[in-house]
């Protein structure tokens, strides 16, 4: 199955994102940090046999390039999902997110709830309390990329803090590109830094789409305990925690990961 790219401008965004298969409810995939749709190339074949599905790149990542008046505040983020769905004729979608992309999804599906048939969150930021290490150095990171102070060698050495690696390893390097693009740091300063922060219990209970939270009981970033108590507070969701799965359990637990996902897409909407 063949993987095409759409670019379109929708709410001061110019949007692009990755599509494959057809009919169905569509699915739109939502990447963490340091990644971009690209990600979601080795499922796309499998998640496109039954819908369509567009993997998007979020505001800043990859070709998707913020406005100076693109709103990348949490509301602004549910509206320009919205609007892409009305540019590709969709009225609803079932929503996929991981980390970052997993926390946008949440708050998707709370401020535009008409939109979002069902929700699958994979290990979403800060929905657990990250391990002190890891927080500390992300919130420097962040604070530096917003005021403009975060040269590369600043950011890898807190990416290397960040991840306990090396500042000169490979993915290190390769995240700190992330980090520097002019992008990104237009995405965290015209409101994208409140959609990586924890989100208020009353918005995960505003929530009405059947949800899936996944999360790897081997994640070394955002441990599963602390997410238990916030994920229940989500109506009616569904905590799956998978063995041997680190942060990405799609990719430490395809198969497994893969036949959970399309049982759960499988089932019916809100009404």
């Amino acid at each position: 199955m063949g993987v095409a790219d759409i670019a379109v401008g929708v709410a001061g965004v110019r949007t692009h994102a990755r599509a494959a298969g057809r009919g169905g409810t569509p699915l739109v995939l939502l990447h963490g940090a340091e990644a971009d749709a690209a990600m979601w190339d080795p499922y796309m074949g499998e998640l496109g046999r039954h819908r369509r599905v567009y993997a998007l790149d979020l505001p800043g990542a990859g070709a998707s390039e913020p406005g100076p008046d693109a709103d990348c505040s949490p509301a602004g983020l549910a509206a320009w999902v919205g609007r892409f769905l009305d540019s590709q004729g969709h009225e609803r979608c079932d929503l996929l997110g991981h980390s970052l992309g997993g926390s946008v999804a949440l708050r998707v599906a709370a401020l535009a709830p008409s939109r979002v048939r069902r929700l699958v969150a994979v290990s979403p930021a800060h929905l657990a309390e990250a391990v002190p290490a890891f927080a500390e150095a992300a919130e420097e990171l962040l604070a530096a990329v917003v005021r403009g102070r975060a040269s590369e060698g600043r950011v890898r050495a807190l990416l290397g803090r960040a991840y306990a690696r090396a500042p000169d390893d490979p993915a290190i390097v390769e995240g700190a590109r992330f980090w520097l693009r002019p992008g990104v740091r237009a995405f965290l300063r015209q409101g994208g830094r409140e959609a990586a922060r924890p989100i208020p219990p009353e918005v995960l209970a505003s929530i009405r789409a059947p949800t899936m939270v996944v999360w790897g009981a081997r994640d070394r970033f955002f441990p599963v305990d602390s997410a238990r108590e916030r994920a229940a507070i989500i109506p009616g969701s569904r905590l799956v925690v998978i063995g041997g799965a680190g942060h990405s359990p799609f990719e430490d637990k395809r198969r497994l990961f893969m036949l959970m996902v399309e049982g759960f897409l499988s089932g019916p909407g809100d009404g």
